[in-house]
C-alpha cells in the first residue's frame, strides 16, 4: 500500500501570474527583513537575528504581504 501523496501534474502556462497589488508588475525579487530575537526567547540564550523572506516588486519596489512558505 502506497501512502505517498499524489504528485499533481500542473502546466505552468495555464496558471495565472501573481501581480503586484500596487502596480500590477509580475516580476519579483527576494528580500529579507531581519527580526531581532531577544536572548530570553532564543534557542541559544543569546540575541539572534531571524531572517524573514518576502517578495519585492521589481517595477515599483512594493514588498508583498505574502510570505514564502518554508518547508
Amino acid at each position: 500500500m502506497n501512502n505517498h501523496p499524489k504528485q499533481a501534474h500542473v502546466n505552468l502556462n495555464e496558471l495565472k501570474n501573481f501581480q503586484c497589488p500596487k502596480c500590477k508588475g509580475e516580476e519579483f525579487t527576494t528580500v529579507y527583513y531581519l527580526k531581532e530575537v531577544p536572548a530570553v526567547l532564543s534557542r541559544t540564550g543569546m540575541k539572534e537575528l531571524l531572517p524573514v523572506e518576502f517578495f519585492k516588486c521589481m517595477k515599483c519596489g512594493f514588498v508583498t504581504p505574502i510570505v514564502k512558505a518554508r518547508r
